[in-house]
């Protein structure tokens, strides 16, 4: 192979070559093609991995969706049987409320009826003569041995009484009180003996 020497000046821009051994091809451009394919493998994995953490994103907030259904429906069954439990409660309690009602209305009445009826024996001593006409009806047919009062009562009731009947005066006796002696036992007809059966009457029907 000829050669050929160029002196200083001679040619133009010298650029440097890479000699192969012989029989080797010359190689393509292989490392830009080779850059192409890793950055296109790169963008696919980084492509799949947004689609897997989409995927999981969406599980989640389904699982999520589902938990809070479950936690709301808890609650609300939860709610809902407060809410039977009360109205059970209600509706047991209100007919106790109406016998505490009408109980405590008794026994204002009774309040009442006993201030009205001392008042009166105080203004009216005849007033327990009418005590003791009731009492006397009820015992109609049984005999009566004595009967005991309050000594400011004796004098008004003496003329009700039937004859052979002894009237006894009693100060441990309140006003109003009136206490039979029969052949079959004692009459308490005293105004606040029978204020007291009233009581124990509508006290027998609560229970």
């Amino acid at each position: 192979m000829a050669s050929r020497i160029l002196k200083q000046g001679q040619g133009g821009v010298f650029q440097e070559y890479c000699w192969r051994p012989a029989g080797q091809a010359e190689p393509l451009a292989s490392a830009p093609s080779h850059a192409l394919q890793q950055n296109a493998g790169a963008a696919e994995r980084l492509a799949e991995l947004e689609r897997q953490m989409e995927a999981r994103l969406r599980d989640a907030y389904r699982e999520g969706e589902a938990a809070g259904r479950d936690r709301w429906r808890a609650d609300y069954e939860s709610a809902l049987e407060r809410l039977s439990a009360s109205v059970r409660e209600l509706a047991a309690l209100k007919p106790r409320l109406r016998r505490e009602a009408e109980r405590d209305l008794v026994q204002l009445s009774l309040a009442i009826a006993r201030r009205i009826l001392r008042r009166e024996l105080t203004v009216d001593p005849a007033a327990v003569a009418g005590v003791v006409r009731a009492a006397l009806d009820r015992l109609a047919g049984v005999e009566v041995y004595r009967l005991r009062l309050n000594p400011a009562d004796v004098a008004p009731v003496a003329e009700q009484v039937r004859q052979g009947v002894e009237v006894v005066p009693d100060p441990a006796l309140p006003r109003g009180s009136a206490v039979f002696e029969t052949a079959r036992g004692k009459l308490d007809a005293s105004v606040e003996t029978q204020l007291e059966e009233i009581e124990r009457g509508f006290a027998d029907r609560d229970t």
